[in-house]
């Protein structure tokens, strides 16, 4: 006799078959990879996560404008050394704008994990 699988208290289907099946429904060459054997953390539901790699492109300089590494230190311009007001952006980058009237340089922040770094331009 044949022994139906509980899955009332979550999954019941092994890490492989997650592994196996969220590659396949999922996985795309250059945007979404995934390790040899990723990571899989079960549900509380019938299911479970699988741990995948997104690629994300770096913004067109063309479109953001020169982006600055920020340090601790309250942003100056780079062009004049004026001081700068900036706006708070939603990927915790800061767009920045020199409130110097005759220069008025435009430049997008953002901040390095790397407490050593300097600003610099990329």
């Amino acid at each position: 006799m044949t022994t139906p699988i509980d899955t009332e208290g979550g999954s019941a289907m092994s890490d492989r078959w997650y592994q196996q099946q969220a590659k396949s429904i999922h996985g795309r060459d250059g945007a979404i990879e995934f390790d040899d054997v990723p990571l899989v953390s079960a549900g509380g539901d019938r299911g479970a996560y699988v741990q995948a790699w997104v690629w994300v492109d770096d913004p067109d300089p063309d479109d953001v404008g020169p982006i600055f590494i920020l340090g601790e230190e309250p942003t100056t311009c780079p062009q004049c050394g004026s001081r700068t007001d900036f706006d708070e952006n939603d990927d915790d980058t800061q767009s920045h704008r020199c409130l110097n009237r005759d220069c008025g340089f435009d430049f997008l922040g953002v901040f390095d994990d790397d407490d050593d770094a300097e600003p610099v331009a990329t």
